[in-house]
C-alpha cells in the first residue's frame, strides 16, 4: 500500500523529529496528517471510481501526487505547482522512485489547460493563496469528466502553532510566510 511522504525521506536535512513524523504518519505535521485521512476517507468511499486521469493542482512538495501515482498504478497523475524548484525536485523525485504514471509542471491554476479531462482533482492547502480563485475553481471543474469527483482542502485560520511544530527547523518561518 502506498504511503504519504515516502519520497521526504530522501531529502537532505531533515531533523530527527521530521524523520521520525515522516516515518510514523507520513507528513511532518498532526495538522496535515488529519488531512491525508480525511482525503483517504474520501477515496475508500468513491469505489465507483477507476481513475485513468488525476490532477493534484498546487501539489508543493508532491506527497499526495505520488501518493496517488502508486495508489492508482493505472492512471496518468497529474502535478502542477507555481514553485520551480519543487516541480524539479518533484520530477527527479518521480525517477528514483521509478514512477512512471507522474509526470509534474509548473503552472497557474486560473489559466492551465490539459490535453485530457480528470476524473479525480485534488487541491489540498491551496486556494486560499489565489487571488483569483473563482476563475481557478471554474478553470479546474472545466477540466473536470462529468463522473470526475474533486477534493479540497482549506485550512482555518489559527490562533496558536500547530501542535509540534517548534521542533521542526523553519515551520513557523514557512506557515508565517
Amino acid at each position: 500500500m502506498p504511503r504519504f511522504g515516502e519520497q521526504r525521506l530522501a531529502l537532505p536535512n531533515l531533523s530527527t523529529p521530521e524523520r521520525l513524523l515522516f516515518k510514523t504518519m507520513g507528513v511532518a505535521d498532526p495538522a496535515h496528517y488529519l488531512h491525508g485521512r480525511y482525503f483517504r476517507r474520501a477515496l475508500a468511499q468513491w469505489t465507483d471510481v477507476q481513475p485513468r486521469a488525476i490532477l493534484d493542482a498546487g501539489c508543493g512538495r508532491g506527497d499526495y501526487t505520488f501518493y496517488l501515482a502508486r495508489r492508482f498504478p493505472d492512471a496518468q497523475v497529474y502535478g502542477v505547482d507555481l514553485d520551480e524548484k519543487r516541480i524539479a525536485r518533484n520530477k527527479t523525485m518521480a525517477g528514483e522512485l521509478g514512477l512512471d504514471n507522474v509526470s509534474f509542471q509548473v503552472a497557474d491554476l486560473v489559466t492551465v489547460r490539459f490535453p485530457t479531462k480528470f476524473d479525480i482533482i485534488i487541491s489540498i492547502d491551496v486556494l486560499e493563496h489565489i487571488p483569483e480563485q473563482e476563475k481557478a475553481l471554474r478553470n479546474l471543474a472545466s477540466q473536470l469528466t462529468s463522473e470526475g469527483r474533486v477534493f479540497f482542502h482549506i485550512p482555518t485560520v489559527r490562533e496558536r502553532p500547530v501542535p509540534f511544530s517548534g521542533s521542526m527547523a523553519g515551520f513557523h518561518d514557512w506557515a508565517e510566510d
